[in-house]
C-alpha cells in the first residue's frame, strides 16, 4: 500500500483534504502533518480523522526521511507552512503535488512577486473544478492534472438529502480575517474597513431583509484564524431590539451554520460558495468596485447592500454543473501519471 504524507495548516484547504481521504482512505496509507493548534487540526478531529495527524517537530527533511512516504500532497495555505515540504520533496527526488482549494491569488501562495517564487511551485498541480484549471492554464502553471472535486460531489448529497431540514430564520454572515490581513501583503483581496460598513448598512436595513426573505437573526461567524474574537460586540449594543450572534468557529462546524442558515451573506470566504452548493440564498459582496474572485454567477453578487432585495433569484444546479468536471478523474488514475 502505498504512504502518502499530506502537509495542512488552514481550515480551507484541509476541508478539501478530508473528503479527498475518506473517498481514498483504504486505498492508501495516509499520513496528515500539522500544527496542533491548526484550524486544520480542528477540521480532521470533527471529521473524525484525528488518527491520521501526526504533529512533525522535526526539520521537514529529516521527518520525510524517516517517514519514507511515496507521494507528498501539501495544501496551499496563506501562511506558506507546506512550502519548506515541497522544497525538500523536489530536492529529493519524492514525488510531489499541491491541491488547489480555491480560487483567490494562486501565484502568491508561492511567494509571488518575489522573482525567484517558482523555485517553490511543486513538481505537479491538482485542479478540481473547470475554474480552478482556467486560472491555472492562464497563470502559466505546468503539470496540471485534473482530479475529482470530492468535496463538493459531498456537498450537493447533503444538498439533496438535507434540503430545507432544521433551516432557521437566519442570515448568517461569513466574517474574513481582517486582523490577519490587516498588515499583509494580502490585503487588497478584501475591504478591511468596508467589512464594518457593510454589516452597519445590514442591520440598518434588516426591517428589509425580514420582509423579503422572512429572517429575523442576524449570525456574524468569525473566520478561523481570526485573532480578535470581540470586534463585533459593540453591535449588539448599538441594535439591542435586534437579535444578533457572534458565532465563534470553534464552537461550531462550518457546514451546521450553513445548513441552518436561510441566507447567507459575505465578501470572498469560501463558505459563500459551499452555502451556494447547498442551494441557499447566497450573496458576494463586491465592495469598492472589486471583482469578487468566486465563481458565483451575477445573480448572486452585488455592489451595494440595497442590490440584495432587487435579486432574481434562480435554479443554480445548471451553473454547478459547468463548473463540476464532466469526466471522471480519480485519485487512482492521477497518482499513475506521478509515481
Amino acid at each position: 500500500m502505498k504512504k502518502i504524507v499530506v502537509v495542512v495548516d488552514n481550515s480551507g484547504p484541509a476541508t478539501y483534504l478530508v473528503h479527498l481521504i475518506k473517498h481514498n482512505l483504504k486505498v492508501y496509507q495516509w499520513v496528515v502533518v500539522t500544527n496542533k493548534n491548526s484550524a486544520a487540526h480542528r477540521v480532521f478531529t470533527e471529521e473524525g480523522l484525528r488518527c491520521l495527524l501526526k504533529e512533525n517537530k522535526l526539520e521537514p527533511v529529516k521527518f520525510l526521511a524517516k517517514i519514507r512516504p511515496d507521494f507528498l500532497l501539501c495544501a496551499t495555505g496563506w501562511s506558506g507552512f507546506e512550502l519548506p515540504y515541497t522544497r525538500v520533496a523536489k530536492s529529493s527526488g519524492l514525488p510531489n503535488a499541491v491541491i488547489f482549494d480555491n480560487w483567490n491569488s494562486q501565484r502568491e501562495r508561492f511567494g509571488y512577486p518575489a522573482k525567484d517564487w517558482r523555485k517553490n511551485l511543486p513538481d505537479y498541480i491538482f485542479v478540481c473544478d473547470t475554474e480552478a484549471y482556467r486560472l491555472a492554464k492562464k497563470f502559466n502553471f505546468k503539470n496540471l492534472i485534473k482530479l475529482n472535486n470530492y468535496y463538493f460531489v459531498d456537498i450537493l448529497k447533503q444538498r439533496i438529502n438535507k434540503a430545507q431540514t432544521n433551516q432557521s430564520q437566519t442570515v448568517l454572515y461569513i466574517s474574513e480575517t481582517l486582523s490577519f490581513l490587516q498588515n499583509s501583503k494580502y490585503s487588497k483581496e478584501i475591504s478591511i474597513d468596508g467589512e464594518k460598513v457593510v454589516l452597519e448598512k445590514i442591520l440598518k436595513n434588516f426591517s428589509k431583509f425580514t420582509s423579503c426573505f422572512g429572517v429575523n437573526k442576524l449570525i456574524i461567524r468569525l473566520h478561523p484564524s481570526e485573532t480578535v474574537l470581540t470586534k463585533y460586540d459593540f453591535f449588539k449594543k448599538q441594535y439591542p431590539n435586534l437579535i444578533i450572534e457572534i458565532e465563534k468557529p470553534q464552537n461550531k462546524p462550518l457546514m451546521s451554520s450553513l445548513q441552518e442558515a436561510n441566507m447567507v451573506l459575505g465578501q470572498n470566504s469560501m463558505g459563500l460558495f459551499i452555502a451556494f452548493l447547498l442551494g441557499k440564498i447566497t450573496v458576494a459582496l463586491s465592495l469598492n468596485k472589486n471583482k469578487t474572485i468566486l465563481p458565483l454567477p451575477a445573480n448572486c453578487v452585488v455592489q451595494e447592500v440595497d442590490d440584495i432585495f432587487e435579486l432574481k433569484l434562480a435554479n443554480n444546479l445548471p451553473y454547478i454543473k459547468k463548473l463540476l468536471f464532466a469526466e471522471t478523474y480519480n485519485l487512482g488514475v492521477a497518482l499513475k501519471k506521478i509515481i
